[in-house]
Order: structure tokens, then sequence, then C-alpha cells
């Protein structure tokens, strides 16, 4: 059996991530506002804006009685250092949560590891220290880029960023 590829193959894990950290109260006045903050993955590129993971995710959600506004933080083509330049910029529309989704470019790229470490370090500081529940999402590098990274898909990764 084929396993979807991309985004796809996260909504039900995100989903139910999303769902579990980022509950809201039935009293709750306005919708979450919910930043998917990342690369193209986060965007949906080349695909229908119904198809993307923030569509998916924001239908997902709902689907389970959450009340939820995705907000629209995905750049195709950025990379770690891109998105921990522009989150403040990202963080304008006043999101309650954060999903951060980064690394794909940078391990296309081959970026150093530490330097993607020490990226998502920052944004994860800045979030926690606005006090925004953050989820962060991860993705094994292609093997050939970062060599010794990732053996198998259930290795642990050599390079993590600090636990929070």
């Amino acid at each position: 059996m084929t396993r979807p590829y991309g985004p796809v193959r996260l909504i039900p894990k995100g989903a139910l991530l999303a769902a579990i950290m980022f509950v809201t109260s039935a009293a709750q006045a306005r919708p979450l506002k919910l930043l998917v903050f990342g690369d193209s993955l986060a965007a949906g590129y080349g695909l229908a804006a119904s198809d993307g993971f923030q569509a998916r995710l924001g239908a997902a959600l709902r689907a389970d009685g959450r009340d939820v506004q995705i907000l629209d933080g995905g750049v195709s083509g950025d990379t770690s250092a891109g998105g921990r330049s522009r989150l403040d910029w990202a963080l304008g529309d006043g999101p309650d949560a954060v999903l951060v989704e980064f690394g794909g470019n940078d391990g296309l790229r081959g970026t150093d590891p530490k330097a993607m470490e020490t990226n998502l370090a920052v944004m994860l500081d800045t979030l926690a220290a606005k006090h925004l529940p953050t989820l962060l999402t991860g993705m094994f590098p292609p093997p050939n880029l970062v060599p010794g990274c990732c053996t198998t898909r259930s290795s642990s990764r050599t390079s993590r960023p600090p636990r929070r």
C-alpha cells in the first residue's frame, strides 16, 4: 500500500497533536488563532489551496469541534534562517498558538544542522517569551545531504533543539 506524500501524510498526527495542545474552551468568545509558520510544506506549494496542509489541518480541527482560525505563515523556499528573520513580522496578527515547521529547505541546501538548531532555538525562545503554546514539527533530512544524521526512521537525531 502506498503511503501519501508530504503534508497529507502528516494530517492525522498533526491534527491530533494540534487538537491536544491547542484545546479551546467551549466558552471562548472568538476562534483560536493558530499560526502555521514554516516553509513550502506549511504553504502547500504546488497544491490547490483546499488540499494544502493549512486547509486540511483547519478542517480536521473544526471537524473535531475546535473553533480555530489558521493564520498563514508559510513561505515556499524558506529556511530556518528566513523563518528566524521574519518571526516577529509573522506574529503581527496576534496568534494564540504557533505550529513551527522548518527544515526541508535547510536539508536540501545542505545547511549545517547546528545552524538550523540555533535558528529553531531562537524561534522557540522568542515564542516562549511571548507565552505562546508552540508545536515544533520535524522531519528526517535526506540521508545523502546530512550524512550520519539518521540511519533509520526509528533512530534518534544527532542534533536536537533544546527541550522546551
